[in-house]
């Protein structure tokens, strides 16, 4: 199966919305198509998405408190076990509300790339933008300051975000 993620917001004003929801529905193609699995239309995701973001609608947090988290889901189903093609394929869209948090990874990534680096930070659907406050490396440690560059790219997002500042990539869907 195949899963994606994306999440409800509520702005100031009260009005839902999604954040770029057709690249969600589009890597799930591509996922769909490596997997030859039938994938929805993007328009067919986008609206499942926001029918669950309607329908849980009293979960999403107040501005800035969290998001409705979405789960969009591919799957292949039928009575067969192992490994052959499913008869059958199901797509379903669950959701649940979080809060401001994020988990932790570590993986692979070569050090050297962050030793002339004067600030370092990530980015995804659950953080949005962080900073990394420092990496060890063999006994070594690399301090990271949190620039403006990490400062401004969060307050660019959740501006976009809240609609306080204009979305002009169209990221923003609203939810009627």
């Amino acid at each position: 199966g195949i899963f994606e993620g994306t999440k409800a917001y509520r702005r100031d004003d009260g009005r839902l919305f999604l954040f770029r929801p057709q690249q969600n529905a589009m890597r799930m193609q591509i996922g769909a198509k490596r997997m030859c699995m039938p994938c929805p239309s993007i328009d067919q995701f986008v609206d499942a998405v926001k029918q669950t973001a309607l329908a849980n609608k009293r979960f999403i947090p107040p501005p800035g408190k969290g998001s409705l988290d979405i789960r969009p889901l591919l799957i292949g189903s039928g009575p067969i076990l192992g490994l052959a093609t499913a008869p059958e394929y199901t797509f379903l869209v669950y959701a649940c509300p979080v809060g401001n948090y994020f988990k932790v990874e570590e993986r692979l990534i070569e050090v050297e790339k962050l030793n002339n680096a004067d600030e370092v930070f990530y980015t995804g659907t659950a953080v949005g933008i962080a900073p990394v406050g420092g990496i060890t490396y063999k006994n070594k440690r690399i301090e990271y300051k949190e620039e403006l560059t990490c400062k401004q790219l969060y307050s660019r997002l959740i501006g976009i975000q809240r609609g306080v500042i204009e979305d002009k990539r169209d990221w923003i869907v609203e939810i009627e």
